[in-house]
């Protein structure tokens, strides 16, 4: 079994060295680098094979798997770790590593998910033979299921290939017929006081920043709706009126729409952009006095294309996205809520890197537990962790902001158990 182990020792230790240059290679070179799990279990079948490991069942093994995983932890650890030094020292080459994170089944990949199954499936002492570990292998990283992937996050200001893309060819002339899991904190109200839906809401008089005509607009009265639930990414569910529905503030005169915190925070520069795409193509519509989901989503959408238009930092785009995937949520319309979840995502992600904090009132430990939440709603719980982690170790965390991170971080690994992910 020497061979083998020594075989596979030799992998890990050139594990840095692979990885560090994998990043300057082609995309061919980057093909030959990376080998498949079952590229991987046949040539170590092949060479077990050559120095007749196999047939040999009579002999008892020296060394039991659990050995073999110790001593392959310590080096692929210590090649891993020299990789990492290699890359920190080479700076050029930083921004290049970030398209190989997602990359699966290198070496390391393949020895980590073996020591993680044998670690917890398997006993000291034990003398599993060379077919047994292949198993192991096999059953590491050959019946996983891979989770949704979100797409590497886009240089600032460049939204090509995303959701806002497509938006943007969107046609304001036409109006919109279109719009789980989840852990909420439940409070007892008392239903049978509610206020109407009337009760809660009053007009209020803006003026708009682009075109400087008054305009009305519908607004909730502060202590009305009651919160009854919050979801995992942060939600609030109000009874008898949803205060986020009427959160979007619009000029029925040029059809500028804004959420209500940033309406009239718009530069002279903006102001143009609007004009030009957006009061062109808007046609008055008159809306209810009570508004519907589809009400609510038509209006969010046309603010995100305001957004657009008028260039708003990453944030705000993420925000309305957010807000959106929420609305489809309540019309219980997975796939688009997915969708716009997943560009909240990647708003969040360039804001936390380029922009100042607090951002829409949320501190950076907020704003990197909402990434959590909203990586483990797409099914990407190994980033989840990573955030959560992160989180965890900060210090002047709120204690309820910690208790839904530790929550959080249980349900992944409920989650994960039931999955059969030791």
């Amino acid at each position: 079994m020497s061979d083998l182990i020594n075989d596979i020792f030799s992998k890990a230790e050139n594990f840095g060295q692979t990885e560090s240059s994998a990043v300057k290679s082609t995309d061919d070179d980057e093909n030959k680098v990376s080998e498949s799990a079952n590229d991987v279990i046949a040539r170590i079948r092949a060479k077990a094979q050559a120095n007749s490991i196999m047939h040999n069942d009579n002999q008892a093994n020296t060394s039991s798997a659990s050995d073999i995983i110790a001593k392959i932890r310590a080096r692929a650890q210590t090649a891993a770790n020299n990789g990492i030094q290699k890359k920190t020292a080479d700076p050029e080459n930083n921004s290049k590593d970030s398209g190989n994170k997602n990359h699966k089944n290198s070496i390391a990949d393949i020895m980590a998910e073996v020591m993680s199954t044998s670690d917890n499936g398997r006993g000291k002492g034990s003398s599993d033979t060379t077919e047994d570990i292949l198993a192991m292998v096999r059953e590491s990283v050959g019946a996983k299921g891979e989770l949704p992937k979100i797409e590497n996050v886009s240089k600032k200001g460049d939204t090509s290939g995303s959701i806002f893309d497509e938006l943007e060819n969107i046609n304001l002339n036409e109006l919109y017929d279109v719009a789980s899991e989840v852990t909420k904190t439940d409070r007892k109200i008392n239903k049978s006081n509610l206020p109407s839906p009337e009760e809660c809401l009053y007009d209020k008089t803006y003026e708009c920043p682009c075109c400087d005509k008054e305009f009305k607009a519908r607004v909730v009265r502060k202590n009305k709706a009651r919160l009854e639930s919050v979801d995992i990414d942060l939600k609030n569910n109000y009874v008898p009126i949803q205060p986020d529905y009427y959160d979007i503030i619009m000029c029925e005169n040029c059809g500028y729409a804004s959420v209500s915190s940033k309406f009239n925070q718009i530069t002279d520069k903006q102001a143009e952009l609007i004009k030009e795409n957006i009061t062109k193509k808007y046609i008055h519509k008159k809306y209810p006095d009570i508004y519907d989901i589809d009400t609510a989503l038509e209006r969010f959408k046309i603010a995100l294309l305001n957004a657009m238009a008028k260039k708003a930092k990453s944030s705000e785009k993420a925000l309305l996205c957010l807000k959106i995937a929420w609305i489809y949520r309540d019309k219980t319309d997975k796939h688009n809520e997915i969708n716009y979840l997943k560009s909240a995502y990647e708003g969040f992600m360039n804001a936390f890197t380029n922009e100042s904090f607090p951002i829409f009132c949320m501190d950076e430990n907020t704003v990197m537990y909402l990434m959590a939440a909203l990586s483990y709603k797409l099914g990407d719980y190994d980033d989840a962790k990573r955030n959560l982690g992160k989180l965890l170790v900060r210090r002047g965390i709120a204690a309820r902001l910690r208790e839904r991170a530790e929550n959080l971080r249980d349900i992944i690994r409920s989650k994960e158990k039931n999955n059969g992910k030791k």
